[in-house]
C-alpha cells in the first residue's frame, strides 16, 4: 500500500515538474537564440574589432613606430644641447657606429 502511494506521489511530482522544466529550458534556448541573432545582425566587424583587440603583429608594429618616435625625440633633444655647446650633431648612423665600436672593444 505504501509503495502505491509513493508511486502516485512520484507521478504527481513528475507531472508538475514537466511544464516547469519545459519553461526553464525553453527560456534558456530562447535567450541563446536571441544573443546569436543580435550578434549576427548588429556586428559591423569581428568581435576583436569591437573590443579593440589587436593582433600581435599590429601591436609589434605600433610599438616599433613608438620606439622610432622616441628615438627621434631623444636625438633632437640631445642635438639641441649639443648645438648650444657648439658640438656636432648626432645621427642614428653615428650612434650605431659608436655602439658597434663599443661592443667590439669590450
Amino acid at each position: 500500500m505504501n509503495t502505491e502511494l509513493e508511486c502516485e506521489l512520484r507521478r504527481a511530482y513528475t507531472r508538475a515538474m514537466d511544464p516547469f522544466l519545459a519553461i526553464v529550458l525553453g527560456s534558456i534556448a530562447l535567450a541563446l537564440l536571441a544573443f546569436v541573432v543580435i550578434g549576427i545582425l548588429n556586428t559591423p566587424g569581428t568581435g576583436s574589432e569591437q573590443l579593440g583587440w589587436k593582433t600581435s603583429h599590429q601591436h609589434d608594429r605600433t610599438q616599433a613606430v613608438r620606439e622610432a618616435e622616441d628615438l627621434e625625440q631623444m636625438l633632437e633633444a640631445a642635438n639641441a644641447r649639443r648645438r648650444a655647446r657648439g658640438e656636432a650633431e648626432l645621427t642614428v648612423d653615428g650612434l650605431l657606429e659608436d655602439e658597434d665600436v663599443r661592443r667590439g672593444s669590450m
